[in-house]
């Protein structure tokens, strides 16, 4: 709760000098977090932050939106290939529910939303594509195909 408070105090304190815009999504996030400053229900506020943050946090880890102080240099984001098969080097079940799955290529990517059943075991083909609208997903065999964030 400390870290989520922190961060929120950091966003709202001084969102131009912490935030630097990067396209549309960028600004969704900070006028997520923003927009729940107007909720009167101090348990449906907490809720709205609770959403905004990790969505935020998953931008971030992504490469989708970065922190950047003014007058810096904006984070070059490596360019992930449109579509690639690996092998999965380990996985783990978050506490949340989602999957975190390195691929032996030493990439990190995590699904987005929670996945029913034990992540893809070490050793199985998966596959990351990219839609033509740039949603990323994670194909594992005989599963439904999960929307996934690169997190490093």
């Amino acid at each position: 709760m400390v870290k989520k408070t922190a961060l929120l105090m950091l966003l709202l304190a001084a969102p131009s000098a912490a935030f630097a815009a990067q396209g549309d999504r960028s600004r969704d996030r900070v006028e997520d977090v923003v927009r729940c400053l107007d909720i009167a229900s101090v348990e449906e506020r907490v809720r709205c932050y609770d959403r905004a943050a990790a969505a935020l946090r998953a931008d971030v880890r992504s490469g989708e939106v970065a922190v950047v102080r003014r007058g810096e240099e904006r984070p070059r984001r490596e360019r992930t290939p449109s579509n690639f098969t690996a092998t999965v080097a380990r996985s783990q079940a978050t506490s949340d529910g989602r999957w975190r799955v390195t691929l032996s290529n030493g990439q990190v990517w995590q699904t987005l939303e929670n996945q029913p059943g034990a992540p893809p075991a070490a050793g199985t083909a998966v596959r990351i594509r990219r839609t033509f609208v740039r949603s990323i997903w994670l194909a594992v065999p005989g599963r439904p195909d999960a929307r996934v964030a690169r997190i490093q």
